[in-house]
């Protein structure tokens, strides 16, 4: 992952810039008013010079600190309309924050959220989708580029402080997971058909999928022939010999691997996903 999230109960000390948030009616806070109060009313001073902050969620306003605090910045990030907010909107909310603390070139930032009783939302959840949704916003695919820009984002870590520290990791651990799906199937997307094969395909699958206890089963031309598959032969056979056609069958028993008794039951069928990738045939263009 391009930086490191983490969950606490308390600020850290080490931090550049805390987020602070304000509602749909631009009202701030616990947080926000605690840090407004200790800069003697400076923050909101800077808020109210801001004629064009509508109160629209994930929009952002930096303000600058004075040398007497122990952050160099404070940004206030807007979450909308807190009673209506699902998880899509908590994901679309961090995206716009990670895109703002990348533009401002933040390093370490801490987004300090606050319990609202008349929230659709439980606040572990708003943590967590935001975690997930500024993961999702920091993907790049520098694997071409003789510069990688990755190395210019300064952004090192997040962390989100709130009460339910424990249970917004634990729901974060999962969307985790997803961030690394996502991410290696856009890798494979964005990939050239001159890197990306159908041999380079089922290599690299087998490589990713083992590990994650994944059988996975390659039929390459020879079992296609004995199979019958001549559609799919016959495509390849526009292709270099040494990038003929593949299928990949991955299969992944989370419960254990059924007897052919227990499949017999339809609540023990398989769930099966079915796609294609072709790399050079366009479909008739």
């Amino acid at each position: 992952m391009s930086f490191k999230v983490d969950f606490k109960t308390k600020l850290s000390a080490q931090k550049d810039t805390i987020v602070v948030t304000l509602d749909k009616e631009k009202k701030f806070s616990v947080a926000a008013q605690e840090i407004d109060d200790a800069s003697g009313g400076w923050v909101s001073h800077c808020f109210g010079q801001r004629r064009n902050f509508k109160g629209d969620a994930g929009q952002v306003l930096s303000v600058p600190m004075s040398a007497e605090t122990k952050h160099s910045r404070t940004l206030l990030l807007c979450l909308g309309d807190s009673t209506k907010m699902t998880l899509k909107d908590a994901e679309e909310v961090g995206g716009k924050l990670y895109k703002a603390l990348k533009s401002l070139g933040v390093e370490k930032a801490s987004v300090v959220l606050n319990e609202d009783k008349d929230a659709f939302l439980e606040i572990s959840l708003v943590a967590s989708h935001m975690a997930y949704g500024a993961l999702l916003a920091s993907y790049e695919y520098n694997v071409y580029k003789s510069s990688k820009s990755e190395d210019k984002n300064g952004l090192v870590s997040v962390e989100f402080v709130l009460d339910k520290a424990k249970q917004a990791s634990s729901e974060f651990s999962v969307l985790s997971a997803l961030i690394d799906g996502v991410f290696l199937a856009r890798d494979l997307i964005n990939q050239p058909p001159n890197d990306l094969h159908p041999v380079s395909y089922a290599n690299l699958i087998k490589e990713e999928m083992k590990p994650l206890g994944v059988d996975v089963e390659v039929i390459d031309e020879k079992k296609m022939q004995k199979l019958g598959m001549d559609a799919i032969l016959n495509v390849g056979k526009g292709s270099a010999e040494d990038r003929q056609p593949r299928m990949v069958i991955m299969r992944y028993y989370g419960a254990g691997k059924p007897t052919k008794k227990q499949l017999e039951l339809p609540e023990n069928r398989p769930l099966c996903f079915v796609g294609k990738g072709v790399t050079f045939d366009t479909g008739g263009i």
